[in-house]
């Protein structure tokens, strides 16, 4: 019986003496890097695309020059929000208007596809080559637009952080409020 009392004990002031876990907090954002985030972002794919198109016309068409294509286009897709995921922001508008662009285009390129081979009763194809024009017009007003706003995020993030203190007016007299965000 003495022995599950000191068991009790120990464990009485196990918890009593210990702490919670606690994580340090985030680190405010800095509005440049996000900004400077976006626009290597979208440069450097360009810079990719560049140098894609300078391969295929020097050597044509190879496996390794398509793979660097490809590539090039899903980061000009994607990488145009790395500004606003820093800022811990992982669905933007300009990534939803660039998904937009993406499948306007990718649709008027499969018909263009399609209507390669076709000799009769067809359109001479040029609806499909503006439809994928205006797919890319999509596409970089969406990057232009993350570009844009990847500081106002960054700065919206950084206040969210701010402890806030309020005065609130009571029926029987007045209180203070802190509120986190978390």
């Amino acid at each position: 019986m003495r022995a599950m009392r000191v068991r009790v004990a120990v464990v009485v002031m196990l918890i009593a003496l210990s702490t919670r876990a606690k994580a340090d907090p985030p680190a405010p954002r800095d509005e440049g890097t996000a900004t400077l985030l976006s626009v290597l972002g979208t440069a450097g794919p360009l810079v990719m695309l560049a140098a894609t198109a300078a391969l295929v016309e020097k050597d044509g068409l190879e496996t390794s020059s398509a793979t660097l294509g490809v590539l090039s286009i899903a980061s000009i897709y994607a990488l145009p929000s790395a500004g606003h995921w820093y800022s811990g922001k992982a669905w933007t508008r300009g990534f939803a208007v660039r998904t937009a662009g993406l499948v306007i285009g990718g649709l008027a390129l499969v018909a263009a596809i399609k209507n390669a081979d076709c000799h009769c009763f067809c359109d001479d194809g040029d609806g499909n080559v503006y439809l994928m024009g205006f797919g890319g017009a999509i596409v970089v007003g969406g990057a232009v637009y993350d570009i844009a706003t990847a500081s106002s995020r960054a700065r919206a993030v950084n206040a969210r952080m701010q402890p806030t203190i309020t005065p609130v007016p009571m029926p029987g007299g007045g209180g203070v409020l802190v509120s986190l965000v978390f």
